[in-house]
């Protein structure tokens, strides 16, 4: 592959998916590797406090160690 080619082809882009509730410390990987999306997950009850919250963080990254980086949030509930 030429310089650059990755980013037109989309190859060599490496994704990674972390998860918390919200207030916490405690970060969880939900998944690395080159598939743009994650598998179906499940994910505890949110805390009360911070509204239920899960903060999500995307990282992508390509074969030089540049990367972009966004946020993300989810709200895990009770139905009942």
């Amino acid at each position: 592959m030429n310089p650059g080619e990755e980013e037109s082809r989309g190859e060599g882009l490496l994704y990674r998916f972390w998860t918390s509730v919200r207030g916490s410390k405690d970060t969880q990987l939900l998944y690395y590797g080159t598939d743009p999306y994650t598998a179906p997950s499940k994910f505890p009850l949110g805390g009360r406090d911070e509204d239920f919250v899960h903060d999500i963080v995307v990282r992508i990254s390509n074969v030089i160690g540049e990367y972009v980086e966004t946020s993300l949030k989810a709200w895990v509930r009770n139905n009942e």
